[in-house]
């Protein structure tokens, strides 16, 4: 059971399951998510030891269909599931209304998202991430209310754009190389890069920078997360961005092969981190205050890995295990808020962490790995990006100013955060909610249990430290990536 092909046919297989037959769709939903929980356990057991390559279509590398499971991309296929699953948990009371059309389209969600992540070639990966993109838009606009339409739209007109940019650069790299494998592209890549490839380039990580929402690419993220179910905005901020981040990386450093740290990069990334940090300090919304803070949040963990070393990567990594679980958390939580008292203004939530005590823990649990408070895993994760850029040669004064900005922004992210937690547990709480019941119970599961899981790996780091440096290697090591691949 460690063939990566079963992780997307099970999902388009539920999900084209779920349309014929709608009586059992969030159990259908539930089992696929379930089935792929445990095949992505067993796919990075695997690949920890030796990546697995499946060519398919019968034809031989680099013409066939190939699908790659390195550490890095079975760690991330691995997160996907699990968010994913708790998405499904938590959906089973949260989404009262076309459960078969939500439940469908969260799978195609989740299977686009695998596939950019396991495809090596490129005209795949863009396959894969419309997938992605066309059911992330179809989420937002799920309540079919005015300002759903409205953040989808936007969602939309920006991710065609970028879409628009892929193909033109796929366009440029075959007309160069006459493939699209990627380990042939990067067998066939040397320094200085052609005038070509430099467009193309370009063109890629804007394309791929619109669903990582770097800046200036990021300007569907503020409307579509307060816009889209909670369950959804979890998924999107905590599995699809880190998806179109990872496709610039590997494009970037394995593909590209670029050396050392990559400027462009860099200066946006860093961009995205203050605009991000400061917008979110802003805000009154608490999905909205949230969706800014997943802004600065990448661009902090684009920033660190621009350096290109192998620590600026394990740390990197290690941002990205913390990010997608505790901000899942956190949109999950303020799902529970919504449902309670119907407002996510952070005002009318006075009080709710005293009257809902397990998710007011777990939210609390989100935003103290989030700002690196020990002992949750955030802590060992901004620990190791500053004893990563301490450990760069020959770019010590960028990295020591990457440093000053850490500094200053954690600082936001603290008063931003601990500000709606001052308002969570106010006293006296004006908050009024029902119990809700066994529907109630049902959401509280997955909201603790990914709060537990923050306290656990921050007890005990070294499993996501291992992981993180095997997917950092992996990312890093463009020679292994193309012998493996090629032979």
């Amino acid at each position: 059971m460690v063939n990566p092909l079963y992780i997307l046919v099970s999902l388009v297989f539920f999900a084209l399951l779920i349309l014929f037959v709608q009586r059992f769709s969030k159990y259908f939903a539930l089992l696929a998510t379930a089935f792929n929980f445990y095949l992505s356990i067993n796919i990075l057991i695997a690949a920890l030891k030796k990546p697995l390559l499946v060519n398919l279509g019968g034809w031989k590398v680099p013409f066939c269909i190939s699908l790659f499971a390195s550490p890095l991309s079975a760690a991330l296929v691995l997160l996907v599931s699990l968010v994913g699953f708790c998405a499904v948990v938590f959906s089973f009371s949260y989404i009262e209304e076309e459960r078969n059309r939500y439940y469908a389209l969260l799978l195609l969600l989740l299977a686009g998202s695998s596939g950019v992540v396991l495809a090596a070639d490129i005209f795949n990966m863009f396959v894969f991430f419309e997938i992605l993109c066309i059911s992330s838009y179809a989420l937002v606009a799920y309540q079919r209310k005015a300002d759903s339409f409205e953040a989808a739209f936007k969602y939309l007109v920006q991710g065609s754009v970028g879409s628009s940019f892929i193909l033109i650069a796929i366009a440029i790299i075959y007309g160069l190389f006459g493939t699209l494998n990627l380990a042939h592209i990067a067998r066939h890549i040397s320094f200085p890069l052609t005038f070509s490839l430099k467009v193309a380039l370009a063109l890629l990580v804007a394309g791929f920078g619109v669903e990582a929402a770097i800046f200036p690419f990021n300007f569907w993220l503020p409307d579509a997360h307060p816009a889209a179910p909670s369950p959804v905005s979890a998924v999107l901020s905590g599995l699809a961005i880190k998806v179109g981040l990872y496709a610039v990386l590997r494009l970037i450093f394995t593909i590209f092969g670029y050396p050392g740290v990559f400027l462009p990069l860099l200066f946006l990334a860093l961009f995205t981190f203050v605009v991000g940090e400061f917008a979110a300090l802003a805000q009154g919304n608490l999905k909205r205050m949230l969706a800014y803070s997943s802004m600065g949040q990448i661009g902090l963990i684009a920033a660190v890995m621009s350096f290109g070393s192998v620590y600026t990567f394990t740390a990197g990594f290690l941002q990205i295990f913390n990010h997608a679980l505790a901000k899942s958390v956190l949109f999950l939580a303020s799902g529970v808020f919504f449902y309670q008292g119907h407002s996510l203004e952070i005002s009318d939530l006075k009080g709710a962490g005293r009257k809902n005590v397990l998710v007011g823990a777990a939210f609390a649990a989100g935003i103290f790995s989030l700002v690196g408070l020990p002992p949750f895993l955030g802590f060992f994760s901004k620990l190791a990006i500053l004893v990563s850029l301490f450990r760069t040669q020959g770019t010590l004064v960028l990295a020591y100013i990457f440093i000053f900005l850490i500094v200053i922004l954690t600082a936001v992210e603290a008063a931003y955060f601990l500000r709606v937690l001052g308002v969570l547990y106010q006293k006296p709480a004006v908050f009024s909610a029902a119990s809700g019941g066994k529907k109630m119970a049902l959401m509280q599961i997955p909201v603790v249990f990914l709060g537990l899981l923050l306290l656990g790996l921050g007890l005990f780091p070294q499993i996501v430290q291992k992981i993180a440096y095997f997917a950092a290697s992996s990312l890093l090591n463009k020679a292994a990536y193309i012998k493996f691949i090629l032979g």
